[in-house]
Parts: C-alpha cells; structure tokens; sequence
C-alpha cells in the first residue's frame, strides 16, 4: 500500500511541478512580447512622399498615436472619416496612420475619402509587415499611443475618437 501512495504522491508533485514550469514559461513568453511595444520600437517606413519616417525621426515630445488600418476595414474607414472631420483636435499630436497596401492602392482610397492629411499626420507603407510584426498587431483597427517613447495606451479593435484625444492629452 505504501508504494501505491509514494507512486500517487510522486505523480500528483510532478504534474505540479510541471504545471509551475509551463506556467512560468507561458509567463515569460508574454512578458517578452509585451516589451517590444512598450517602449518606442526601431523602425523606418516610408511615407506617401517617400520620406524615411523612423523612431529617430519623430518628435518623442509630443504624444504619438500609431493607426493600424486597411481601407477594406468598415471600422477603419469610419475611423479615418471622423479623424478627416475633427482633424484640428489632433492638431498638437502626430497621428501615424499605418497600411500594408502599396502606395498606389492607399493614394486609389484617399482619393476615394477626400482626405489629404495635414502635416502631423503621416501615412506610412508598411508592405513588409516592419512594424506590424514589431508591435504584435493581429489585424486593423489597432491603436496605440505614446509618450515620451512609451507606450501609454493600446486598442486591439474599434475605438472612439474622444477616447482617442483623451489618452493623447
């Protein structure tokens, strides 16, 4: 009977101790993919006018908004009307508005909105998934907002555009 309960009580602290060990490294794993967009990540895009825009080229002062999107998105066309309308209450910050479409397909769909974006917002071609793969983004919409070089907000999926100005204050 003995060896019965010493086979059961070795099973159950192996299962345990297996169980804490794929724990911690599922924990670690997320903890790592987290790091790499909390924190301004190395990149260079080219933008509609193909200037390099890169993390060194931004100004780190001023709050940041990086805008996943794809003109085929209902969700990211609604956003990008609403940001054409209300423009001026993004005037203080700059708004990186970021695709996997060429630059002839994003120019068809501008065209298309009536929307050339003013100075603070850049359109960035993003063809190899640079940036896309560096901040983990799944699909458009994607939202995130930094300060200072740091990641202060994220949105995987629709967000409002008041909620948008309120975490870029």
């Amino acid at each position: 009977m003995k060896a019965k309960q010493i086979i059961v009580l070795t099973t159950i602290a192996l299962f345990f101790a297996g169980s804490v060990f794929v724990l911690h490294k599922v924990t670690t794993a997320l903890q790592k993919k987290q790091e790499l967009y909390t924190s301004l990540p190395d990149f260079h895009l080219p933008d509609l006018n193909g200037e390099t825009v890169s993390n060194t080229t931004i100004d780190r002062n001023k709050a940041t908004l990086f805008y996943f999107f794809d003109p085929g998105c209902n969700l990211c066309y609604e956003t990008l009307e609403s940001l054409k309308i209300r423009y001026m209450e993004f005037s203080d910050y700059q708004i990186l508005l970021i695709t996997l479409l060429s630059e002839e397909k994003v120019k068809e769909f501008l065209d298309e909105i009536d929307f050339q974006p003013p100075e603070n917002i850049k359109i960035l071609l993003d063809e190899n998934a640079e940036l896309i793969t560096l901040m983990d983004i799944k699909g458009p919409p994607t939202s995130l907002i930094y300060k200072d070089a740091m990641l202060i907000k994220r949105f995987d999926g629709p967000v409002k555009i008041e909620t948008l100005i309120k975490y870029l204050q």
